[in-house]
């Protein structure tokens, strides 16, 4: 389990950085919220390239210290949502959770893998995760940044990864159920198993109709339609309309 280090973040009021958000990004900054129980929400903004350089270490329950400009203390605060411009992938809003630090609160911890598994390595299995990220509750402090997944611990197909496997500290309660799979390692498909699955590929790839081929079916029994006696075309004119519909 990673210990939670303190960042720091340093921010102005939006007022005097500009009130739009607009004009805040342009002057090299990220619009932000700051909210929480108790408090009324503020407006701010803080250093774009600032923030890029410590965002891949941050997460749900990375606890951060933001000084704000005129203010005498700094205040703990979670990030609670980045958002990001759809074109660039970079960060242009986000929004700043107050936490008490006397409070218990929930967050979900991302789960880190790490080490090497036998099953895999040697027996040729496929790494399933299960779990991605896990819930729990802490005091804000208390909160790890991630928590490790040793898949060293499986060495054969029947090894399990559990949560109540993991490395938690006494301090984190977690939320989710303790007996919930987090990673196992599945065994190579046989030949034959193979087989049977390009065997049922190709069978389906043959029975799939183009869209091109129902017209060009169509066509043909409307030409066939064409060139017939009176009373076959009345029939092969349905036999088309029946064709179109499919």
């Amino acid at each position: 389990m990673s210990i939670n280090k303190i960042h720091q973040i340093e921010a102005q009021p939006r007022a005097k950085a500009g009130r739009k958000a607009k004009n805040v990004r342009i002057g090299g900054a990220i619009p932000c919220i700051l909210y929480g129980n108790g408090i009324a929400n503020v407006q701010i903004a803080i250093n774009q390239k600032a923030f890029e350089k410590i965002l891949p270490e941050l997460s749900h329950s990375t606890l951060i210290n933001l000084v704000i400009e005129g203010e005498k203390e700094g205040r703990a605060v979670l990030v609670s949502e980045v958002q990001r411009n759809p074109m660039t992938g970079l960060p242009q809003h986000i929004d700043f959770h107050e936490v008490n630090l006397k409070e218990s609160i929930e967050a979900t911890v991302p789960l880190i893998f790490q080490g090497e598994s036998f099953a895999v390595k040697d027996l040729a299995g496929t790494l399933v995760k299960s779990l991605s990220e896990i819930r729990v509750s802490a005091l804000p402090q208390d909160l790890p940044e991630n928590i490790i997944v040793d898949i060293g611990a499986l060495k054969d197909f029947e090894s399990r990864v559990t949560i109540a496997d993991l490395n938690i500290s006494d301090k984190v309660k977690v939320l989710d159920n303790m007996e919930e799979i987090v990673a196992v390692v599945t065994p190579p498909r046989s030949e034959a198993e193979m087989e049977e699955l390009n065997k049922e590929v190709e069978e389906n790839a043959g029975e799939v109709k183009t869209e091109g081929d129902e017209k060009k079916a169509a066509k043909e029994a409307e030409a066939a339609a064409e060139g017939a006696p009176e009373g076959d075309k009345k029939e092969a004119k349905k036999e088309v309309k029946k064709e179109e519909k499919k």
